[in-house]
């Protein structure tokens, strides 16, 4: 069953035009993709809250980091992904930790 199915594949391949060997177009393409570029931001960034009528108060210091990278050109196009993840640094306060610590 196996066997069949990998014929199956290569038959299929075959009659797309699809080859074992690259061309220059496909040279290119990878080489688009090696040449590319990573991508770092971080920020880091101290948030306060203090909003009237609200009890509760807080502060925090958190970083944001994006991670990505950035393919070279292509016919003119490239591409490019990235990640994002945001954190709070150290320990968030509010005011009800606030206090509850003060009665420590």
């Amino acid at each position: 069953m196996m066997k069949n199915a990998a014929i199956a594949a290569g038959v299929l391949l075959s009659a797309l035009g699809v080859t074992g060997t690259a061309n220059a177009e496909d040279d290119a393409f990878i080489t688009a993709l090696k040449g590319g570029t990573p991508l770092l931001n971080m920020r880091l960034r101290y948030e306060e809250v203090d909003i009237d009528g609200m009890a509760d108060e807080g502060q925090a210091l958190t970083l944001r980091t994006r991670l990505g990278y950035q393919s070279g050109k292509f016919y003119g196009f490239d591409v490019m992904g990235e990640f994002e993840d945001t954190r709070i640094v150290g320990q968030a306060r509010s005011e009800e930790h606030t206090s509850e610590l003060q009665s420590q």
